[in-house]
């Protein structure tokens, strides 16, 4: 049961939960207007 929830919410984070620093769109999204091009890749510092 454990592992379903995790996966669900891991669904739900991924690719409906908007995130700001994508330009609040979900990453599921943004990652594929990033192979269209339509949107810049992002450059994550560490």
């Amino acid at each position: 049961e454990a592992y379903k929830e995790v996966a669900e919410y891991m669904k739900s984070y991924n690719k409906i939960r908007i995130h700001g620093s994508l330009g609040y769109i979900p990453p599921s999204e943004f990652y594929q207007r990033t192979l269209e091009g339509t949107a810049k890749p992002l450059i994550v510092k560490l």
